[in-house]
């Protein structure tokens, strides 16, 4: 019996260590793919001029995207992609030339193989890898920001700002005139000038306050609006009819461009820098 048993543990031992080496192999494969999380990230730079007066772009859809005025006369981007169970390797960023400046885009696998060419309609897909952002802007250069899940964040821009995203919050000050979007995130806005005549500046989500500061004496016309919260304006402001704790319209200054800041499930509240 003894024999028996000395043979199988002998057996047992040898078998039960090739088990556990197929085991690792195949837990490290499938870790590339759903399983363990992965500790890859992968860093991606570019720098290079933009003119005076245009914009840079930056799109991605997972992770969060950091804007401050820079020291030189280059943009520069920074770049890390990381993925907990898919391969950072397999989203490209990409520069593009436009006529409205530069345009970098993160471009995400397509389900059915090979890379998702068209920057506007990329989709994760399943795929983890998130990308975060760092843009450091030179003097008169404007910034667009595009992200789905990621907060955006900009520090004293020396012009416009246009920042877009679904789940996160926005904060920005900016030189310039400034528009925010989100969904699930609340807005908090710094903002100099308005932008041209016509034009207006609007900021917008679902579930979030919004606090906008302007300069005292902005020229506007303002229309905030609320459904679940308050609204409270500091700055002077000539009322239109209508208004009442949850709609606030009227002129601001001498009146200008218009001045929309409209949320579902959050307060609004407008103070003076």
């Amino acid at each position: 019996m003894s024999e028996r048993l000395g043979v199988r543990r002998g057996f047992g031992s040898g078998w039960l260590w090739v088990l556990a080496l197929v085991a690792l192999a195949a837990t490290q494969v499938e870790a590339g793919k759903r399983g363990e999380p992965r500790s890859d990230e992968i860093p991606f730079d570019w720098q290079g001029e933009v003119a005076a007066g245009k914009w840079i772009e930056v799109r991605g859809i997972n992770g969060s995207i950091e804007a401050v005025r820079g020291e030189g006369s280059e943009v520069v981007v920074r770049a890390i992609k990381r993925g907990k169970r898919d391969d950072p390797g397999e989203v490209d960023i990409r520069v593009e030339r436009t006529a409205e400046g530069v345009l970098l885009c993160a471009h995400y696998p397509h389900p059915g193989g090979g890379m998702n060419e068209e920057c506007e309609n990329q989709s994760v897909q399943n795929c983890d890898v998130a990308v975060q952002w760092r843009i450091e802007l030179p003097e008169h250069v404007s910034l667009a920001a595009y992200t789905v899940n990621g907060s955006v964040s900009v520090e004293n821009a020396p012009a416009d700002v246009n920042l877009v995203t679904v789940n996160g919050g926005i904060t920005a000050s900016a030189a310039g005139a400034a528009e925010a979007t989100t969904v699930n995130g609340s807005i908090e806005i710094e903002m100099r000038a308005m932008p041209a005549e016509g034009a207006g500046a609007t900021f917008t989500t679902v579930n979030g306050d919004i606090t906008l500061r302007v300069a005292e004496h902005l020229d506007a016309n303002l229309r905030a609006r609320t459904q679940n919260g308050r609204i409270n304006c500091e700055l002077p402001i000539e009322r239109s009819g209508g208004s009442s704790r949850r709609r606030l319209a009227g002129q601001l200054g001498r009146g200008g461009p218009p001045l929309r800041l409209d949320t579902v499930n959050g307060s609004v509240t407008i103070e003076a820098l």
